[in-house]
């Protein structure tokens, strides 16, 4: 993974849709049983006979996906050696799979026999990739004082016996080999929802507890939870180095809070190591230093900013706040996923792109909440840009549209992944592949630099769907990860194993190809009409393997010449491969054509390459050319010359026959039919 595109799932802001987990890995799309490979290159369903939801993926650049999240499922597909089973009646889970979506392996992580009442917890949150092919897995599992938890490695900094739940970091093999697994926590809940890998081998967990005596290093920048009262929380900061040194691998711990309640959700990197840090906030104190719209009452989405190590804390002048408005929904307003794009100027230039859900005053005493994409300059006056994705079902209170996870496509823009119950959310696919097929259901919609919304597309089937989480390595295609409940969803690897399952997408580039024709004047009936076939890519991304295709009416009588080097005829007409056509860049076909005989022909045309086209009727179609004689007054005898008499009515004539000699070809474009 890329800094910038190690994006955090959501807190626990699991729809009722728990059941089935729908993992897709995205190279983008369109949907009868629901086909979305029209803008996937694959698809594939992943689980055992109960539950799974995926709430965080990652990818190598070999294609490789990694996925973990929770499972009910008594024995998933590819377990590694040692492991028979579920360890309780709900464990986390870590998976890897193949670029075609075949399971490599798949391990559990959990408590066997687990008070039930904590069970739920249990869960992956977190993951990503080493260069080395070591797999780092973060979350939290049932952890009980005085009772037999998680077994932990030799030499890792604590047990997983401290309170309620604990969070957890494990490190695994390429095989799926058990490194290093550690616990850390208070005597009350802590929850890890994000992580970073660092340059020097340790890794940067955030999250949020209730416990007041969560561990904390002499470093920490708050040493003292912000509300000792229990059910509140404060988001944290931990440093972990798992090299098995006990104690000393903890490098750094504090919590990060005020008075009010406090999660971190989501965290990313930039290349200089800067962490950036997103959830919500009810605490005045910890963003109203710069944001005058701040609510000490209100739940409001915060970033803040940490220095490369981790442990500068770079305080109130990189901190920003979005507000929402009151608790009355349980807190609705919260920053899930994070993503920074760097600027040009230097260390401080970096623009941050934030989804999640806001919740809003409906002008006339109630509310309503909206899905957001938000970007933000840090070094800029704390203004934000936003933009919204809500429907019809967001109308009012804590509304069904979240945004999950956010990735950026290297353009300026980006993807957001999430969950709704909305069929008409802004610049959605009303009736392709990518429609709204009910329920909850998951959605991918993508943005452009400017934050225009380019399009939305459903990801699901008859059943509950939802996105979580997104990813894209640097050589990859972008990867969704989420939860589904439909089995009729059309796939080219596995089948619906039962309950809820993890459903893999591998998404197709997005790229917009157009033909366009020049403009052509008329030409002499015995030469050939030259004239230029425009081909662009307007889309946000590089198409590649684009091929052009000019077919011939079999009744053509003439001759047609494509002269670009890459081009040869065919039985049907004219064949150019082209090979990559990157975003916003046009080539110039010229063509030649000549016809012995007067007449009117059709030619068709198709631009084809390998990313999903939006907006096929631009790259294919068909234009008409005519070939004709230009009579325009019949040639008549004197006697007849229509009042044409006297003089003038020689050079009348002399004028009639000219232009019956010539002709003229006239070229009509385009007709677009697709």
């Amino acid at each position: 993974m890329r800094p910038g595109d190690n994006v955090k799932p959501a807190d626990k802001i699991i729809p009722s849709c728990l059941s089935c987990l729908l993992w897709l890995i995205f190279t983008v799309m369109p949907v009868t049983s629901v086909a979305l490979d029209t803008f996937a290159d694959t698809v594939s369903y992943f689980g055992g006979a109960g539950d799974e939801r995926t709430t965080a993926v990652a990818s190598d650049d070999l294609g490789n996906i990694y996925i973990t999240g929770s499972t009910t499922s008594t024995g998933l597909p590819g377990l590694v050696s040692g492991q028979s089973g579920i360890n309780g009646a709900q464990d986390a889970f870590v998976s890897m799979l193949a670029p075609d979506g075949t399971v490599v392996f798949s391990r559990y992580i959990g408590v066997a026999n687990a008070i039930s009442i904590f069970e739920e917890q249990e869960q992956g949150r977190a993951i990503a990739v080493a260069d080395d092919g070591a797999i780092y897995v973060a979350g939290s599992v049932v952890s009980v004082s005085g009772f037999a938890g998680v077994q932990t490695t030799a030499g890792a900094y604590g047990g997983c016996d401290n309170g309620n739940i604990d969070g957890f970091l494990a490190v695994l093999g390429a095989d799926g080999a058990l490194r290093y697994l550690t616990c850390f926590g208070g005597g009350a809940a802590d929850y890890v929802t994000a992580m970073t890998l660092n340059s020097d081998g340790s890794v940067t967990l955030v999250g949020y507890t209730h416990s007041d005596d969560f561990p904390l290093t002499s470093l920490a920048f708050q040493g003292l939870k912000g509300d000792a009262y229990d059910a509140s929380t404060d988001a944290f900061v931990v440093r972990i180095s798992p090299q098995g040194m006990g104690a000393d691998d903890l490098l750094f711990s504090s919590y990060l809070g005020g008075a009010g309640g406090d999660r971190a959700l989501a965290m990313t990197d930039d290349a200089l190591g800067n962490l950036y840090i997103t959830g919500s906030s009810s605490s005045g104190s910890l963003a109203s230093a710069v944001s005058s719209d701040t609510d000490s009452l209100s739940d409001n989405i915060f970033v803040t900013k940490l220095a490369p190590d981790g442990v500068a804390y770079l305080g109130p002048a990189y901190v920003r706040s979005l507000p929402g408005i009151d608790l009355s929904y349980g807190g609705c307003t919260m920053g899930t996923g994070i993503a920074v794009d760097q600027l040009p100027g230097g260390a401080n230039s970096q623009r941050l792109f934030i989804t999640g859900r806001q919740e809003r005053d409906d002008g006339s005493g109630g509310q309503y909440s909206q899905a957001v994409i938000a970007s933000l300059d840090v070094s800029g006056d704390g203004t934000w840009n936003l933009q919204t994705l809500s429907g019809s079902q967001d109308q009012s209170g804590c509304g069904a549209t979240i945004g999950h996870g956010i990735v950026l496509d290297g353009n300026g823009g980006g993807l957001v992944t999430g969950v709704t119950m909305s069929a008409d959310l802004p610049a959605a696919d009303v009736t392709g592949p990518g429609a709204y097929h009910g329920g909850e259901e998951g959605f991918v919609t993508r943005f452009d630099a400017d934050m225009s919304l380019l399009y939305t597309h459903y990801l699901g089937g008859s059943g509950d769907d939802a996105g979580y989480a997104i990813d894209r390595s640097a050589t990859g295609p972008v990867r969704v990860a989420g939860s589904t409940a439909s089995d009729d969803i059309q796939d080219t690897n596995g089948t619906p194993a039962g309950g809820v399952d993890v459903l893999s997408l591998a998404l197709n580039a997005d790229a917009d190809l157009v033909v366009s024709v020049a403009d052509q004047g008329p030409a002499l009936f015995d030469e050939p009409m030259d004239f230029d076939l425009l081909l662009a890519n307007d889309g946000p991304d590089s198409s590649e393997a684009v091929v052009f295709e000019l077919v011939l009416p079999s009744d053509f009588p003439g001759n047609v010449s494509l002269p670009l080097s890459s081009c040869a005829p065919v039985a049907t007409g004219w064949i150019c491969p082209l090979g990559t056509l990157p975003s916003g860049t046009q080539v110039t076909l010229p063509v030649q054509l000549s016809s012995p005989q007067v007449g009117n022909w059709s030619l068709s045309y198709s631009l084809l390459g390998s990313a999903y086209e939006p907006h096929p009727e631009n790259d294919r179609g068909q234009f008409d050319v005519e070939l004709s004689s230009v009579l325009p007054l019949q040639i008549v005898d004197g006697s007849k010359g229509a009042g044409i008499s006297g003089s003038g009515a020689l050079d009348v004539y002399c004028l009639y026959l000219l232009m019956a000699i010539f002709s003229y070809r006239n070229l009509r474009y385009p007709v677009q039919t697709v």
